[in-house]
């Protein structure tokens, strides 16, 4: 009779430990082919209380206690000034302070529109690159590294792009505002409508699309330049 009642309770528990497997199974499967959930973005300011470097936690706000993040966006308020020493991408940038990349450094904005109010500035070695629009109300210049943006660049009145030795690489190129290229080279794989100053010096210019030179507006080439 015990060996009866034992072998009766041994079978509960059994069907017990098998309910639970069997549930536990379902609700890793149910979790395993849900969706995943995208990271939170943030919207990081930077307020330079521990230095100007962009990597530094301390000199952001509003950042979850972490620098800018692939999914973040960021924003220069005026008079602020953040060097990018390292390779850093952002959804989407705002400034009227300044942001300069270093000497190997990289800067990679996708998404959403750049607002150039300020200063972006790639130095030395360093590189600028964007997949979104880029406005600039300020300056966008590049020394003797590359800039790249695969969609359009619209240069406001009181805008300037700027490359000294450089090659700038753009799709569509809109401008009211100023650009140059000194002895570096500006390309659009679209079409190029100049509302503005476009100075290309001894550099060069280049669309594979149509050049536009609107009336009122000046186009300069020095001897040796190419357009």
């Amino acid at each position: 009779m015990n060996n009866f009642r034992a072998s009766i309770q041994d079978w509960f528990r059994q069907q017990i430990l098998l309910k639970m497997f069997i549930s536990c199974f379902f609700a890793l499967v149910i979790f395993l082919f849900l969706p995943l959930k995208p990271a939170h973005a943030f919207l990081c300011t930077f307020t330079d209380v521990d230095g100007t470097q962009f990597t530094t936690i301390a000199n952001w706000t509003g950042c979850n206690s972490v620098s800018p993040q692939q999914k973040d966006s960021i924003i220069i308020p005026l008079g602020k000034f953040v060097f990018v020493t390292s390779t850093i991408a952002v959804t989407s940038a705002s400034t009227i302070g300044a942001i300069y990349t270093s000497s190997g450094a990289s800067f990679t904005v996708a998404t959403s529109t750049i607002n150039a109010g300020g200063i972006i500035q790639a130095s030395s070695t360093g590189f600028f690159a964007a997949t979104s629009t880029v406005e600039v109300y300020g300056l966008l210049s590049s020394t003797s590294s590359n800039m790249s943006v695969s969609s359009t660049l619209t240069v406001y009145s009181g805008g300037t792009v700027t490359s000294t030795s450089a090659s700038l690489n753009f799709a569509d190129v809109t401008s009211t505002g100023s650009i140059g290229t000194n002895t570096g080279s500006i390309a659009a794989s679209s079409t190029f409508q100049n509302n503005g100053t476009f100075n290309i010096g001894i550099g060069s210019a280049s669309t594979s699309g149509a050049f536009t030179n609107a009336t009122g507006s000046t186009f300069l080439i020095a001897t040796g330049g190419t357009a």
